[in-house]
């Protein structure tokens, strides 16, 4: 694993992990989009499966995120920066580090930006969606609405949306840590505790820009390039994808424009399945949907 840094569009220093296969031929390369409240290093273990098994790994940090977040501060955009500024990040980084199109791999929010980017970019045409959030339309109005109200009128630093994920651990009682509700895996949710950079509160700004995205990504699914092959990956007890809504709505959307799609239903999993207890399971099938798409046929 190296760690580095790249320059953004705008001159930010953005850090970055890159994995590389050492004892086998480049196969293609992955782009990994983390979620909220996370950091890159938690994907390294699948990062460096994926290298061992010929593909070359890129993940970094989203702003506001990892190298960029301080304990006891909230997950924010700085002045001029939204959910936008981060596919243009994607763009960049794609341009300029890996230099050629990969595939794209985002989880949560990710996995939104994903989409978004897939909208934007008719080249990236491969790509895959975990944990994809579910937000009906009545609650992103509502969402965009408050949030906006949050950060203008009350100036409140930490959104009261906040709340939503302890309403997603209320579904695993008795709780163990507040995040019983991302992975079955103890000894994860513990690490995740006790990480200073992940777990933290978000500010009214970053959940308006999270709605106004995810909603604009919902409407422009048709955009998603005609050849397009997707992967939905989503635990069945996953309460921020509404136990496997999202995939089905957006298994509905794209089938309606004849877009290519696999499903993996991970059973009785929660939001992180490449961090869930069968998370080698999970790992092995997503390595044999990507060995369909790029190994060379004999």
């Amino acid at each position: 694993m190296l760690k580095s840094y790249f320059k953004s569009f705008d001159d930010k220093e953005i850090s970055y992990l890159f994995f590389e296969p050492k004892r086998t031929e480049v196969k293609k390369s992955v782009l990994i989009i983390h979620g909220m409240m996370e950091t890159k290093e938690r994907y390294s273990e699948f990062s460096e499966f994926l290298a061992n098994n010929g593909y070359n790994v890129f993940i970094f940090d989203l702003r506001g995120h990892g190298d960029f977040s301080a304990e006891g501060k909230p997950v924010y955009f700085e002045k001029g920066e939204n959910a936008y500024t981060i596919l243009k990040d994607m763009e960049f980084f794609i341009k300029n580090i890996i230099k050629e199109e990969p595939l794209i791999l985002g989880h949560s929010f990710g996995s939104v930006l994903t989409l978004k980017y897939a909208e934007e970019h008719s080249e990236t045409d491969k790509f895959i969606l975990s944990g994809h959030p579910h937000i009906n339309g009545i609650s992103l109005f509502f969402g965009k609405m408050w949030t906006a109200f949050e950060g203008i009128f009350i100036k409140r630093k930490k959104s009261l949306l906040n709340k939503t994920f302890k309403s997603y651990n209320k579904h695993f009682r008795p709780n163990k840590t507040e995040y019983d509700w991302l992975t079955r895996d103890e000894a994860e949710t513990a690490r995740y505790a006790l990480d200073p950079k992940c777990g933290f509160y978000a500010t009214p700004g970053f959940f308006h820009s999270f709605l106004k995205i995810t909603g604009d990504s919902a409407k422009n699914i048709k955009k998603v390039n005609s050849n397009a092959k997707l992967l939905i990956l989503y635990g069945t007890e996953d309460m921020a994808a509404g136990k496997g809504k999202s995939a089905d709505k957006l298994k509905n959307k794209l089938k309606s424009i004849d877009r290519k799609i696999n499903i993996i239903e991970n059973k009785n999993g929660r939001h992180e399945s490449l961090n869930e207890i069968n998370k080698y399971e999970i790992y092995d099938s997503i390595l044999e949907w990507l060995n369909k798409l790029y190994e060379k046929k004999v």
